[in-house]
């Protein structure tokens, strides 16, 4: 397969993908073109906990975010709740 067709070929399958799994291309893209630099750090994690990493950013990067105001006023909740039970 020529570059021309393999080049074809993946922006054909990158145009059927649904708007989650392109937002994890792009990510896993990014990290090719300009890896961490750590990347020692990063080869001596797990599989498991690479992919951790990876959703969570990609969480952040989509706004699935708590601000520290609000875990803070959750856990008060919760301790408060507790002292008085």
């Amino acid at each position: 397969m020529s570059t021309a067709e393999l080049k074809l070929q993946i922006f054909r399958q990158i145009d059927s993908l649904d708007q989650k799994s392109l937002e994890k291309l792009h990510h896993i893209v990014d990290r090719l073109i300009d890896p961490p630099s750590n990347s020692n750090d990063w080869d001596e994690l797990t599989e498991q906990q690479q992919q951790g990493i990876l959703d969570a950013v990609e969480e952040a990067e989509a706004g699935y975010l708590v601000s520290h105001e609000e875990v803070m006023k959750k856990a008060r909740t919760k301790i408060n709740n507790a002292i008085l039970h």
